[in-house]
This record gives C-alpha cells, structure tokens and sequence, in this order.
C-alpha cells in the first residue's frame, strides 16, 4: 500500500510535457515547497478526493476546479453525494 500510493504521487505530480501544473499549495513540513499536480497524468485515471472532517477536501476541489477551468480543454464532473 505504502509504496504504491508513493509511486501513484510520484506519478501525478511530475509535470514533464510542459503543460502548467495545477497549484495544490505548500508542504506542511516545507513552507516553500509548492505541491502541485500533473493535470494530464491525474485525469487519464478517475480521481476521487477524500478525508476526514476538516481535512481540507472542499478547499481542495474549489482549488482543483478553479485551475481546471482555466484549462484550454479542462473538463470535469463533480459528484457531491451529500448535497454540500
């Protein structure tokens, strides 16, 4: 599991074609280290945003669907089972 999900980061967040990174913010542990995602790789699979109460999920879709937006061809459903 542990490896995995590390090589599944590894993977969404190395933006080599040239294609603008989507913004995610900084690291907790290094306020100057930009997390960012590969738009390209993460939305060739289905992607879902989890976690627990307070984590950050809604702040991270608004972010997610502000940048996607500004895409020339950024096209995205949003699922909200809970209505909010």
């Amino acid at each position: 599991h542990g490896p995995t999900l590390t090589r599944f980061m590894q993977v969404i967040s190395h933006a080599s074609d040239g294609t603008p990174p989507l913004s995610m913010g900084v690291y907790t542990l290094d306020q100057d280290a930009e997390a960012f995602l590969d738009g390209n790789k993460l939305f060739q699979r289905h992607a879902v945003v989890v976690g627990s109460t307070g984590s950050g999920k809604s702040w991270t879709t608004a972010r997610l669907l502000d940048q996607i937006s500004q895409l020339p061809q950024g096209n995205a459903i949003v699922v909200d089972i809970h209505g909010e």
